[in-house]
């Protein structure tokens, strides 16, 4: 990490020393300064290299090449601040993109020395924004990932607009049957069209770390509500998205440790939440997972992770439930570098009630390109599966659902900003019940952002 920590400075020396920091109309004044204080700074004097360059800026506060020169100068003295400050004077005094790429790299390299690591990425991503070259951006994500690997602190945020044709899951059908009587839908369990808006918020500190083990603590919070498309607001007038919106909030402790030789590590976690329904209270959760990683070989991982959640109703109407959930994961790199992946999984809802009671089976294949498609990172998917209640109260014998997805996902990685690039994601689903109330087609399109870091 020490090489990061003057990475910036030597090469920047480097070009100054090449390029003379030349100007295209200086001052012969200005010009001498700049100069003795160029000679200053390499010659290992940044106090004097301070004062030089702040002639030059009594005189022109914006000047670019002395705010760097102040910056590098405060870098020698261990005056990690000051250098950050005079970088990003530098980097908003000047329109030149490769000059706002250096000066944004200096900025955050001040901000790394100064020990303030989340403000040193958030540099380095708006370094990435005006990088000349793929040569700048490998440059810049590589040394935003050195960073990350010292903040304790990690920040992931996601958004997404989701046009949608059945928003509340909802069934096509306006009738159903129950032995020999049939009945009508309400209106709003009909299967409403409209926008879901859907976002959240990631954050890990990490407080333990050493070559065998990293303990870490989390909050998660996540938010989706839906605007109704206006067939369907007519269709339900009393009826509105918010009715239909979802809030999370959980909070987390997690460990990863290596414990059996030959095998990757083992994680363990302990999860405590509550979960919103329409603004109302719904559950309180709490969870223990875990996990075990297995390198099979050197293209090739598996996964085993189960997790026991014990959900405490809070709406009146929800029944206390413990969930119980298994799943393996086996992900393989093909010789052309493409990843694919496979997941099957089992799950045993157990609720107070038995209608709420079921065991779900369920398998997936992920397939991710390696080489971009139309300048995009593409993948595809498609997921299945069965769930089976053996009491249900609309029905004599029991329910029993089969459903596939099939889904692709683009992510515009040569349109970024700030180091986040557009996604693109359409899915369709098709579930098929034995209860009609239950059989519904779902068609997805998500727009979304996503870091390239």
């Amino acid at each position: 990490m020490r090489n990061f920590q003057h990475i910036v400075l030597c090469i920047i020396l480097g070009s100054y020393a090449v390029s003379g920091l030349q100007a295209a109309t200086i001052d012969a004044t200005m010009n001498g300064d700049r100069r003795a204080a160029e000679t200053a700074l390499a010659t290992g004097d940044p106090s004097l290299s301070i004062r030089l360059a702040q002639t030059i800026l009594k005189m022109n506060a914006n000047d670019y090449q002395a705010l760097l020169i102040v910056s590098l100068a405060s870098t020698q003295l261990g005056q990690h601040q000051a250098a950050a400050t005079a970088a990003r004077k530098a980097f908003h005094a000047t329109s030149d993109g490769g000059q706002k790429f250096q000066a944004a790299r200096i900025t955050g390299a001040a901000y790394f020395n100064a020990s303030q690591f989340t403000r040193a990425e958030w540099w380095l991503r708006r370094a990435a924004n005006y990088a000349q070259s793929e040569i700048d951006l490998t440059l810049a994500k590589q040394e935003f990932n050195q960073i990350r690997q010292r903040n304790p602190l990690s920040v992931n945020l996601s958004f997404s607009v989701t046009p949608s044709n059945n928003i509340n899951g909802g069934s096509e059908d306006e009738f159903f049957s129950l032995d020999e009587y049939v009945f009508q839908f309400r209106p709003d369990a009909r299967a409403l069209s409209g926008i879901e808006y859907s976002g959240d918020v990631d954050l890990t500190y990490r407080i333990s770390q050493s070559p065998i083990q990293i303990t870490s603590v989390g909050t998660y919070l996540f938010g989706r509500t839906y605007s109704l498309s206006s067939a369907s607001q007519a269709t339900v007038p009393d009826v509105s998205g918010s009715d239909y919106s979802l809030t999370l909030a959980e909070a987390s402790v997690k460990h990863r440790r290596f414990l059996i030789e030959g095998f990757g590590p083992t994680g363990v976690s302990a999860h405590v939440g509550q979960i919103w329904y329409g603004g109302d209270p719904l559950w309180r959760y709490q969870r223990l997972a875990l996990s075990q990683d297995f390198v099979v070989d050197q293209k090739s991982s598996a996964t085993i992770s189960t997790f026991v959640e014990k959900q405490d109703a809070l709406d009146g109407i929800q029944p206390d439930t413990k969930v119980y959930d298994l799943q393996g994961v086996y992900a393989h790199r093909l010789p052309n570098q493409d990843v694919m992946k496979v997941s099957l999984g089992y799950r045993y809802n157990d609720a107070d009630q038995e209608t709420y009671t079921f065991k779900d089976y369920r398998t997936s294949l992920t397939y991710n390109f390696e080489q971009p498609i139309l300048n995009s990172r593409f993948s595809v998917s498609i997921s299945g599966g069965h769930k089976r209640f053996d009491q249900f109260s609309l029905a004599l014998d029991g329910r029993r659902d089969k459903y596939v997805s099939v889904g692709a996902t683009a992510i515009l990685e040569r349109i970024s900003y700030w180091g986040f690039s557009p996604s693109i994601s359409v899915s369709a689903t098709k579930t098929n019940s034995s209860v009609s109330r239950f059989s519904n087609t779902q068609f997805q399109s998500k727009f979304g952002i996503r870091s390239n870091f």
